[in-house]
Order: C-alpha cells, then sequence, then structure tokens
C-alpha cells in the first residue's frame, strides 16, 4: 500500500539451464504482483487458490503450499531479478484457502 511502485500481471519469457542435465528451457508465466520498498529491493506476490484440505492444520497447509509452489516461484525470482536487474529479497504466496501471506 505504501510502496511507491507495484506491478501487477508482468508477463515474462526468459531462457534458462536445468542443473540436471545442461538442457536449456524456455521458461513463460505471468507474475501476478511485484513491490518495490523504498530500499528499491522486490517482494515477489503469487496468489494462490489452492483448497487446503479441512483435516489440515494452517501449518500443514502453509507447508503444502510451500511445497507445491516453491520451484515455480524460484523461477519467477529468477526471471524477474533478470528482467529488472534489482533483487527479489522476499517471496510470498498469497493463499485465499488460508486467507494469509506465506513467506518463502
Amino acid at each position: 500500500k505504501n510502496s511507491p511502485r507495484i506491478y501487477r500481471e508482468k508477463r515474462f519469457s526468459v531462457r534458462d539451464v536445468l542443473s540436471e542435465n545442461g538442457e536449456p528451457i524456455l521458461v513463460q508465466g505471468v507474475i501476478d504482483c511485484f513491490i518495490y520498498d523504498k530500499n528499491g529491493d522486490i517482494t515477489l506476490v503469487d496468489y494462490k487458490t489452492d483448497r487446503i484440505p479441512h483435516n489440515m492444520t494452517k501449518e500443514e497447509g502453509r507447508a503444502l503450499l510451500r511445497e507445491r509452489h516453491s520451484t515455480q516461484l524460484s523461477y519467477y525470482k529468477k526471471a524477474l531479478e533478470s528482467l529488472t536487474g534489482d533483487n527479489v529479497t522476499r517471496t510470498l504466496i498469497y493463499s485465499f484457502g488460508l486467507n494469509e501471506a506465506i513467506e518463502l
């Protein structure tokens, strides 16, 4: 809310190399939101609508979302740093199922 710069739905396309076999890949996606702080660092936010099973605690739900989406968001972070030349210092999942932000 207090950020000097907020960006939403930023499309990207970057080349990367898979570490397992050295094969080049093209990574494409849409970054839901990223926010610059007063120091020029970036917070990356990805919105998720995953349903969390009712028999899970909130902490189990957080762990599930981290597990499901950490690889995707690591690519988004690398892409965003490559595109902007700035540091991503925080990566958040905003879970509509849990109604909260989860830091990775």
